[in-house]
C-alpha cells in the first residue's frame, strides 16, 4: 500500500512524500516488480521536486550506508538518463546538480553500474564513476556539470585509470587540462608556509601540505648567494640554485625580509635588487 502510494506521490503530490516515510522510513529501500527505489523513480521520472524532498528524507531518515547507496545510485542514474536523452538533458542538469550539492553526504565519485544496449538488444554493464562515464560517451556539457559541482577528476578505476584518460575529444581533454591546473591551483594555497632563521645568514622556508604528506624545505644562504631544496620524498630530490637564477623571486624577497626583520645578516644583499 505504501509502496504504491509513495509513487503516486511522486508522480503528482511531492509534498505528500513525507508523511509516508515517516510511516515506514525502509521505504525508501524497497523497490517493486515495477518500481525502483523511490528516489530512483523521482530521477526516472524526471521529477525534480520529488528528488529534491527525498534527498532530505534520506539524510534524515535513512541509515547512512543505505542513504550513501541510494544517493550513488541517483546520482548514476541521474547522469546515465542525461547521455541518453539529449532533447531532455535540461531536465537532468539540475537532478544532478541537486544531488552534487548534497555531496557531502555520499561519494559522488564512488564507482557504480551504468548500463549499454549495443547489437541485439545486449546490454552490457560498466562500472564507472559518474565523470569517467560522462567522459566515456564524450558528452562535455555533462563532464562540465560534473566538474563545477566539484567532482574529483583524479578519481580513479580499479585499473588505475582517469577520466582523462578516456577523453576523445579535444574539447573534452581541454576541460581536464585547465580543471588540472585550478586543482593544483587549490593544493598550493592550501599549503602552510613557515619561516625559520638557522643562522644569522642562513633563512629557511617550509612548505606542508598536509592532504599528499608531503614537506617541501628551501633554504635560502645569503652569504653564498644560493638556494637549496630538498624534499621529504627521494623521488623529488635535492637541487641548488643561485640567488640570480631563483624560480621564486617573491619567496626570495620574503625570506629576505624574515631574515632583516630577526636580526640576521644579508651579506650586502638588496631587498630592492628583486623586482
Amino acid at each position: 500500500m505504501f509502496k504504491k502510494t509513495i509513487y503516486s506521490a511522486i508522480e503528482k503530490n511531492p509534498g505528500a512524500i513525507k508523511s509516508f516515510v515517516e510511516a515506514d522510513p525502509e521505504i525508501l529501500n524497497k523497490e517493486t516488480l515495477f518500481h525502483d527505489h523511490p528516489i530512483i523513480e523521482a530521477v526516472a521520472k524526471e521529477k525534480h521536486d520529488a528528488l529534491k524532498a527525498l534527498i532530505a528524507l534520506e539524510i534524515e531518515y535513512n541509515s547512512e550506508d543505505k542513504r550513501k547507496k541510494n544517493l550513488k545510485s541517483a546520482l548514476a542514474t541521474a547522469v546515465q538518463k542525461y547521455t541518453k536523452r539529449k532533447n531532455s538533458n535540461k531536465r537532468f542538469a539540475p537532478m544532478i546538480n541537486e544531488l552534487l550539492e548534497n555531496a557531502a553526504y555520499f561519494d559522488v565519485n564512488d564507482i557504480c553500474s551504468f548500463y549499454e544496449t549495443v547489437g541485439n538488444k545486449r546490454t552490457l554493464q560498466y562500472d564507472s564513476t559518474p565523470l569517467i562515464w560522462a567522459t566515456f560517451k564524450d558528452d562535455l556539457e555533462l563532464c562540465q556539470i560534473l566538474v563545477d559541482g566539484g567532482v574529483d577528476i583524479s578519481a580513479e578505476l580499479p585499473d588505475g585509470r582517469r577520466a582523462k584518460d578516456f577523453a576523445k575529444s579535444t574539447k573534452v581533454r581541454e576541460l581536464y587540462r585547465k580543471a588540472e591546473e585550478a586543482q593544483a591551483a587549490q593544493q598550493l594555497a592550501e599549503i602552510n608556509y613557515k619561516f625559520q632563521k638557522e643562522a644569522p645568514h642562513i633563512v629557511s622556508y617550509i612548505a606542508v601540505n598536509e592532504k599528499c604528506d608531503l614537506t617541501l624545505k628551501t633554504v635560502f644562504n645569503f652569504e653564498h648567494r644560493t638556494i637549496t631544496h630538498a624534499a621529504n620524498n627521494k623521488d623529488v630530490g635535492l637541487y641548488v640554485e643561485s640567488f640570480s637564477k631563483a624560480a621564486s623571486p617573491t619567496q626570495l624577497k620574503q625570506a629576505a625580509e624574515y631574515l632583516k626583520a630577526h636580526d640576521g645578516n644579508l651579506c650586502g644583499f638588496k631587498l630592492q635588487s628583486i623586482i
